[in-house]
């Protein structure tokens, strides 16, 4: 089923808050308002800016835990960007966070705490919530539309320590002047994250530098909107997999069971692949046009041997005379269950036998006839049946 379509003027993401969707499409604006325009923003949101307006809050707050229920740390106003808040310790306690102006909770109500890292909007940005093994990080690039009270539920009595980092314009600059840094050229940097997977296994090819983001202070890896993109290196490029290409070769697995036991319809498959060995004893599916050799068959016939079956016998035809001795027979042949023709094991039943009529009447005109001849084939026998005839 096709995607639903926004409506035209929305914006594509949360992480860039100019291009927005036409038609369907998202179309990069830059801060200036103009389509296709590359015009950003600097890290306080000064269209075209050079950050020379930007200034760089942080503090620490410790609290211990003296009753039940929440326990109020800090605010953080509207206006602030590349927002981080974090536990300087692992504790049980719990972060959480509500919009000042509605009191609506953004994250871990007292009844309802949730301490799965996870990604999630509210108040309008994308926050990233990271839980690892007891010590929370909250971040969001920003900007607030609105201040935020940070608070604790506390879990235990320890010791709660947060530390806050978020940038913010000089002109909604409200806090003590100690908290406030003038520069923040040490804070983030950007690192080598991983090379790119190479373009090719072998024969040749490329592969690039990736970079992200890294705060300094632990050379943790943040969002990369915490660093400065002017300043992000271009990707490197380099050789790799120089190696020759091995010629690709068929392999088989092995055959399946067969589908039958016995019959004319049994058939098994196995897999058949056009594989091409590469330097690290690994091998790559390749497209079997690129294996030279006649293919292996993927098909085959199997048990096409007769089933095991049972003899029938049909009901005996009458006697072939109408007087004295004659022959009876009927049809005996093996079926199996399904009434096909099958193999049998034991031995056939008869399907001949004699049979016996009273003696023929005497044919006087026939002179050639001996009556002993008449009187031998009419002779009883006692291991033969005698069928007669109704005159």
């Amino acid at each position: 089923s096709m995607k639903r379509m926004v409506h035209d003027g929305t914006r594509c993401s949360y992480k860039d808050a100019f291009s927005l969707c036409v038609r369907g499409e998202c179309r990069k604006v830059g801060c200036d308002g103009v389509i296709g325009s590359s015009k950003q923003e600097d890290k306080c949101g000064v269209c075209g800016g050079d950050n020379t307006h930007c200034k760089v809050v942080k503090g620490t707050f410790t609290r211990s835990p003296k009753k039940l229920g929440y326990i109020k740390m800090f605010e953080i106003p509207a206006g602030a960007r590349h927002l981080l808040i974090q536990e300087a310790d692992s504790t049980s306690h719990h972060l959480s966070v509500k919009n000042l102006e509605t009191g609506k909770f953004i994250l871990n109500e007292e009844n309802d705490v949730d301490p799965n890292s996870k990604s999630f909007i509210a108040m309008g940005v994308e926050w990233e919530y990271r839980d690892e093994d007891g010590r929370e990080t909250l971040q969001t690039m920003g900007p607030l539309h609105g201040t935020i009270t940070v608070l604790v539920i506390p879990q235990g009595d320890a010791r709660i320590s947060l530390t806050y980092k978020y940038m913010i314009h000089e002109d909604s600059l409200n806090v003590d002047g100690n908290n406030v840094l003038e520069d923040d050229s040490v804070g983030y940097e950007w690192a080598l994250k991983k090379w790119t997977p190479c373009s090719k296994p072998c024969g040749g090819g490329s592969q690039f530098t990736k970079y992200g983001c890294r705060r300094r202070l632990d050379h943790k890896m943040v969002h990369r909107g915490f660093c400065d993109a002017l300043t992000k290196p271009k990707a490197i490029r380099r050789a790799c997999n120089p190696q020759e290409c091995s010629q690709p070769v068929w392999v088989t697995g092995e055959w399946e069971p067969c589908s039958q036991s016995c019959g004319r319809m049994g058939t098994q498959a196995r897999s058949v692949r056009c594989v091409q060995p590469l330097h690290n004893n690994t091998t790559r599916s390749v497209h079997t046009k690129h294996c030279n050799d006649a293919r292996p068959e993927g098909r085959r016939a199997c048990n096409r041997e007769l089933c095991p079956g049972r003899w029938r016998a049909g009901p005996w035809s009458q006697c072939s005379v109408t007087c004295g001795n004659g022959t009876q027979e009927r049809p005996v042949l093996c079926r199996t269950a399904d009434d096909s023709f099958g193999i049998c094991r034991e031995e056939r039943p008869e399907t001949a036998r004699i049979c016996r009529l009273g003696p023929c009447p005497r044919n006087i005109s026939d002179p050639s006839k001996k009556s002993y001849v008449v009187q031998w084939l009419s002779r009883p026998d006692p291991d033969s049946p005698v069928q007669k005839t109704s005159s």
